[in-house]
């Protein structure tokens, strides 16, 4: 049994480079056997599937970079929670949910603490002092920056240095300088951390 051709093709776009002929026209004078047709749609279908699989892939890809990205974020924020909490500045670098988050992640630390270590002690040091265990981070630490927009006079220092260096940062230079140097530049969205 012949199978004409006409109105397949509107059905699947890989099925049409299947039975297109090489002008790109619908061969229609052509029919094809019930076999035929059947291979026709198999390598459609087989074309279809790796191109499936093949977004699949970038989709697991995409979702594996953020499920990275917001694990290093938490790390970050519980390493540094009681400098956060105790700073507004700190804070307004975060959402609303990572706010809400670190709130609840030092109330649960200081909670712990208290009934943990705090009750077995003698009540004269029973009380912790937070502010003397604060956890900061190494603000002259190297980091790698790109430079968004044009930054003219870029003060670089490291502690206890007597010299300043001072350097110009073109839109998208990189650019290896410590933490503290440009730290006001990541809050004015100048530059970003690579």
């Amino acid at each position: 049994m012949d199978i004409p051709l006409s109105g397949i093709a509107n059905i699947d776009p890989l099925l049409d480079t299947a039975i297109l002929s090489t002008d790109g026209e619908l061969n229609q004078t052509e029919s094809y056997s019930a076999a035929q047709v059947l291979e026709k749609l198999e390598v459609a279908t087989s074309k279809a599937d790796i191109r499936v699989s093949s977004h699949l892939m970038e989709m697991d890809r995409i979702r594996y970079i953020i499920a990275d990205y917001i694990r290093c974020r938490i790390r970050k924020i519980e390493e540094f929670a009681q400098m956060i909490v105790s700073s507004t500045a700190e804070q307004t670098k975060l959402t609303s949910a990572e706010l809400d988050f670190v709130t609840g992640y030092w109330a649960s630390i200081k909670c712990h603490l208290a009934e943990s270590a705090g009750k077995n002690m003698p009540e004269n040091v029973r009380k912790i002092n937070t502010d003397k265990i604060v956890v900061k981070p190494e603000y002259y630490k190297y980091v790698f920056v790109k430079a968004v927009k044009t930054e003219t006079g870029v003060v670089v220092s490291e502690p206890g240095d007597l010299e300043e260096e001072i350097i110009d940062l073109d839109t998208n230079d990189q650019q290896l300088v410590p933490y503290k140097s440009i730290d006001h530049l990541l809050t004015s969205g100048a530059v970003r951390l690579i």
